[in-house]
């Protein structure tokens, strides 16, 4: 079980200040990050998520996120995905297009109904916190905006309007 764990997650360091010849390079912290080998059509919005806030704390380039994003994936979506980085390269496609085209591999076209059904009839259950509905709530949306088409972008005045009546009276 531990090797099969190594071979399942990337580590990245974040680096502050580069190594030079006489100083060793100074490091924040270290992310984790989950490879991506498929599954429900809720797992590609999440781990998105988490390779887009991955990308935007290392300041990668587009041509790195691509490379990266290829190296992640694996199992039944990786000759896909492969294939769809060759013919992003050969369409001259920005990475957001390549993106958007690796999402629709993983995500069936209704997710977006489904989820806006589900935002819709969501209300906090008797054995749960506001927090944790909060929570609940927040996650949805961001897997919503993360969805490769179709997505929704919600202002959050608007979100505290829609979800008003899911949250319990004071």
């Amino acid at each position: 079980m531990g090797r099969e764990q190594k071979n399942e997650y990337v580590i990245y360091e974040l680096v502050i200040t580069p190594a030079t010849a006489t100083t060793p390079a100074e490091t924040a912290a270290k992310v984790k990050i989950k490879k991506f080998r498929g599954g429900s059509a809720r797992d590609w919005p999440k781990w998105s998520g988490q390779f887009r806030s991955l990308a935007r704390k290392k300041q990668r380039t587009d041509e790195q996120k691509a490379h990266n994003l290829v190296a992640l994936i694996e199992g039944d979506l990786e000759a896909d995905v492969e294939c769809a980085a060759q013919d992003a390269v050969a369409e001259h496609k920005s990475f957001e297009d390549f993106f958007t085209d690796v999402g629709l591999l993983s995500v069936p076209h209704d997710v977006s109904e489904d989820l806006d059904n589900e935002l819709w009839i969501m209300a906090k259950r008797r054995d749960e916190s506001v927090v944790k509905f909060s929570q609940r709530v927040k996650e949805n949306i961001r897997m919503l905006a993360e969805l490769p088409q179709d997505a929704e972008e919600i202002p959050e005045v608007q979100q505290c309007r829609y979800f008003k009546r899911g949250m319990p009276r004071a």
